[in-house]
């Protein structure tokens, strides 16, 4: 791969295959990663919130890593780092950085509320001096749905005064268009990722770099013909508005993990899907519902496995 090419496209919030007895399936890993590559993805994001990252073991988050490296050759590998613990975070960022990754996707630490911009600023400055060198940038991961700790321009501000270069963007899972473009506005060196397919052309129309989202797991021809067809000069809008049913099609199902690993499971025809608990497995009824569902949407064209 180019390091010199900026983060940017579409990148797979992978999910963490698990087998029967809750262990890493990285054969699964693999097998998926692999086929996403062939879907024409540009990227993946490790141990993300679809990634279950916060579920794993530092160690385990080692060996998910090295395992989704070693099947990601020539497109962009990204490691969330989800650990509350700064001493944890920076670890787990500088394993991940000596693994090999080529950039790091941080949380804020999402324990204590209200926290002011300067201790904010601190934290991931740490993690920087700590754990991510200079050939190597560091997003921040904005989901305040789930965090409670919104990255603010403000925070921006403060990182890139103090690390100039160094701070490579946003993933926005916030899911709101006009809270993207205001990064866009205001940053426009840095690259921001919408985090929902529903938004991607809306996304890469006013300034997004690409996406990251969990939908790419099954719609990644979806999301990656969009992509290639708006950079191509077209405007795909009607191509937009399938991934948008689809993408709405799996939010009726809640929590993104145990429902996407239920159809991958479906496309694969093998175990090795299992969801680590708290998350329990979607019931058979919920599979079967979603899957009449998707076969009922003009995606078989891009998704014929649906139809299988």
């Amino acid at each position: 791969m180019n390091k010199e090419n900026k983060v940017h496209g579409v990148i797979a919030a992978v999910v963490t295959p698990l087998d029967k007895n809750g262990r890493p399936h990285l054969d699964n890993l693999h097998l998926l990663i692999k086929t996403l590559m062939t879907e024409g993805i540009n990227g993946i994001l490790l141990l993300g919130t679809t990634g279950e990252g916060p579920s794993f073991s530092l160690d385990e988050q080692a060996d998910i890593i090295s395992a989704g490296l070693s099947a990601a050759e020539g497109i962009f590998v990204l490691s969330c780092i989800v650990n509350v613990s700064l001493v944890d975070a920076a670890n787990a960022a500088r394993k991940a950085c000596e693994l090999g990754v080529d950039g790091i996707v941080a949380l804020p630490p999402y324990y204590y509320k209200n926290l002011r911009t300067d201790g904010l600023v601190s934290y991931f400055a740490h993690i920087l001096d700590k754990a991510v060198p200079e050939n190597k940038q560091l997003f921040l991961y904005h989901i305040p749905q789930l965090t409670g700790v919104p990255i603010t321009l403000e925070l921006l501000e403060g990182l890139i005064k103090y690390a100039p270069g160094r701070i490579g963007g946003v993933k926005d899972s916030q899911g709101d268009l006009a809270h993207t473009i205001e990064y866009c506005q205001r940053f426009p060196q840095l690259n921001f990722f919408v985090g929902t397919d529903r938004l991607l052309l809306d996304g890469i129309q006013n300034g997004a770099a690409g996406c990251v989202t969990a939908g790419s797991n099954v719609l990644s021809p979806l999301d990656s013909a969009v992509y290639q067809k708006f950079m191509g000069g077209e405007h795909p809008s009607i191509l937009q508005e399938k991934l948008s049913m689809a993408r709405l099609a799996l939010e009726k199902f809640p929590p993104f993990p145990p429902t996407l690993k239920s159809l991958l499971s479906y496309r694969f025809h093998n175990d090795g899907w299992e969801v680590r608990p708290p998350l329990v497995p979607l019931a058979v009824h919920q599979q079967e519902q979603l899957i009449s569902i998707l076969r009922t949407l003009p995606i078989e064209q891009y998704i014929p496995w649906i139809n299988t």
